[in-house]
């Protein structure tokens, strides 16, 4: 064999053991040690069970969604004033984190006295609703006692002139012959009265004209639509005191379920971003499971096994045992969530999911399952 041809079956020979390597590991998860505890048997060096089929995967301790806790919606970045500590026990409405609330109160104090401004005006409008008819018969007198002012000014006015007339139609006292045309015209030009009464007579016309304007405005004027404005306007604004208020509120971060804080990545002084990682993580309390993964070539050792107990071993010691049950068995082989590439064929492993209940996670006597640790499962 030449040397070019050595070379190229090194890779082949190097593939051809890790896929023998991976079968016999494999082989080895699914069927351990009898007396080993991954093969369902005592941890201390039992016998394997009665049916010797059983499988044993590798899984992860999960529970409700982690809860992430970090700045309000309402906020653009906030500066934390307190936040709470590590490993604290939290309950519903416990508090996580207060930011600086001094720019929220003041908007929330501005939104408050606009309510107040727009409460005053509504109930202006509504007054003038309640007055709109009275007003509009008080107008209606007013234009009347304008017109008959003028009325009487104009009547006056024409009985003076007529007086006028009838003297200038007879003899000129002064002269004891009948007046003249010019004469007649100085004495209507001079007549004081008669001036004085036709410029009351004009004012008065102008005046009953301003009191009927008046009246046309007031029967135009609808009150009720004054009162829809007010109501629109403190509805709105209303609604923008309501936003002040839950941004406000919202300053204060509290826990929407029991659990235990996780983790804490900020600390007092600390400003916040929207992009910012959340810096308060709370595991809930409650139930655990295992997600656990089953190669699909395993697959089938499962079937029927929906309900029956399985036992839990910790990964990293196989003395600490937790009893579980199996809760939920997957309907489709998909993507690992732990997702990876294999290395020989490129292609992403699908397995199927296996979720069991650990009957109690933390037993006397023993560490509890913590969120996120690697277990293995051995299935009856």
């Amino acid at each position: 064999m030449s040397l070019p041809q050595r070379r190229n079956l090194i890779p082949v020979l190097v593939a051809a053991a890790a896929v023998a390597l991976t079968l016999v590991g494999a082989n080895h998860l699914i069927h351990p040690d009898p007396t080993s505890p991954a093969a369902g048997g005592n941890p201390a060096g039992g016998k394997q069970g009665t049916n010797g089929r059983g499988a044993v995967v590798l899984g992860t301790v999960f529970s409700a969604p982690l809860a992430a806790y970090g700045l309000p919606e309402t906020m653009s970045s906030g500066r934390i004033r307190k936040i709470i500590d590590d490993n604290a026990d939290v309950q519903i409405g416990t508090v996580l984190i207060e930011f600086d609330d001094t720019l929220p109160k003041h908007d929330l104090a501005q939104a408050e006295a606009a309510v107040k401004i727009a409460e005053t005006k509504l109930l202006q409008a509504k007054m003038k609703e309640a007055d709109f008819q009275f007003d509009l018969a008080l107008q209606e007198l007013a234009v009347k006692g304008a017109t008959e002012e003028y009325r009487s000014a104009l009547d006056a006015l024409t009985l003076g002139k007529d007086k006028q007339e009838a003297l200038l139609n007879g003899t000129n006292p002064l002269t004891a012959v009948p007046f003249t045309e010019p004469e007649k015209a100085k004495v209507r030009k001079e007549n004081v009265e008669i001036l004085k009464g036709e410029a009351t007579v004009r004012l008065l016309a102008i005046k009953v004209e301003a009191e009927q304007k008046k009246l046309e405005k007031a029967k135009a004027l609808k009150p009720v639509l004054l009162v829809q404005e007010a109501e629109f306007e403190l509805t709105r604004y209303k609604a923008l005191a309501a936003k002040a208020k839950t941004a406000v509120d919202s300053c204060v971060v509290k826990a929407a379920l029991a659990g235990r804080v996780g983790q804490v990545l900020a600390s007092p002084g600390a400003v916040i971003y929207p992009i910012a990682t959340p810096p308060v993580l709370v595991v809930p309390a409650g139930p655990r499971y295992v997600r656990a993964e089953v190669e699909p070539e395993f697959a089938h050792k499962l079937a029927g096994s929906e309900g029956k107990a399985v036992v839990v071993y910790d990964n990293n010691n196989f003395n600490l045992t937790y009893a579980g049950s199996v809760k939920q068995i997957g309907h489709a082989f998909l993507p690992k969530r732990t997702q990876g590439i294999d290395a020989l064929t490129g292609n992403a492993p699908k397995v199927l999911e296996v979720v069991i209940e650990i009957t109690d996670p933390t037993p006397a006597g023993k560490p509890p399952l913590l969120v996120g640790q690697p277990v293995r499962v051995s299935f009856p």
